[in-house]
């Protein structure tokens, strides 16, 4: 992700330098905003002018601007002496700002409870029968959850008892390095085969496979994601229903898809239903309809 840097680790009466902490901060907000698809951020030793960027993709960034503020005058005024008189706890405020704006991970996920593109990036917007559509680009993902198979071909499995055996196992065995712990998903698998059981996965994304031997491990092999929001207003449009569950835009997800140039992945057997479910108290919460799928060539 973003490079570690150098913040002022020892304070020098006469060699504190406080702007290296503003130095090093810019390369970190320059770094942002290029993950955030603003190709060229403006060549500037501005704090505050590239904080006001970061603003506009997501205003929780008002939560350092404090920090930038503050950061920016140690930029060219320490250059200065007889201007500006640095005391030694300008330095240790400086490093304190400094961490306020390095913590790139509670950074990024500022927005964690807004969309799930955390380990995801978005490609292409477009509008189907009214509703908007997002096609994503998803790396391999790490499931980590409790999955059960129906008994035969045709049957379903026990969805109500994996469930709850999820819900239990995860109040008394936390999953390990959780990547979006707002949220989690119901994973539907085989359901476009018959030559396999169909099978249920409850679980969350972990970067890590180290688990609990009690957990289930499935891995989301990375590509093209098309997904739309289950709200009502998009259950009314699409389905001509005032609710409807997360699984049944599916099929809308299909016809969306070959309607705009994509074709669901056969080699993909996992639908996604993801579920915020830090929101379940203050309904509705957000949640999405995911299929793979792959650009159709024709």
């Amino acid at each position: 992700m973003c490079p570690r840097y150098m913040v002022l680790s020892r304070y020098d009466r006469h060699e504190a330098r406080p702007c290296r902490c503003p130095a090093q901060n810019i390369s970190v907000i320059s770094i942002i905003l290029l993950y955030n698809d603003v190709i060229e951020p403006p060549k500037t030793h501005n704090l505050v002018l590239l904080h006001e960027m970061c603003l506009e993709i997501d205003s929780l960034f008002i939560k350092i601007s404090r920090a930038c503020e503050a950061l920016n005058r140690y930029k060219v005024q320490p250059r200065y002496p007889n201007d500006m008189d640095i005391q030694e706890q300008d330095a240790y405020k400086a490093i304190e700002y400094a961490r306020s704006i390095r913590d790139l991970e509670a950074i990024i996920n500022m927005n964690a409870s807004k969309d799930t593109r955390h380990i995801e990036k978005l490609e292409k917007t477009f509008n189907y029968m009214d509703v908007e559509f997002e096609s994503v680009r998803r790396a391999d993902v790490i499931w980590v959850g409790c999955v059960d198979y129906a008994e035969n071909n045709t049957g379903e499995s026990d969805i109500g008892a994996t469930l709850k055996r999820f819900q239990e196992l995860v109040e008394i065995t936390p999953i390990r390095d959780k990547i979006n712990p707002d949220w989690s998903a119901s994973l539907s698998i085989n359901y476009n085969r018959d030559d396999k059981p169909c099978g249920i996965m409850f679980a969350n994304e972990s970067y890590s496979d180290s688990q609990d031997g009690r957990y289930d491990i499935l891995v989301q092999p990375g590509g093209l994601w098309l997904r739309v929001k289950g709200d009502d207003k998009n259950a009314k449009a699409l389905l001509g229903k005032d609710k409807a569950d997360l699984y049944e835009f599916f099929g809308a997800l299909g016809d969306a898809a070959m309607e705009n140039g994509y074709v669901q992945n056969p080699e993909v057997n996992i639908t996604a239903e993801y579920h915020c479910h830090a929101e379940y108290s203050t309904p509705p919460h957000n949640c999405y309809a995911y299929i793979p799928v792959l650009e159709n060539p024709i």
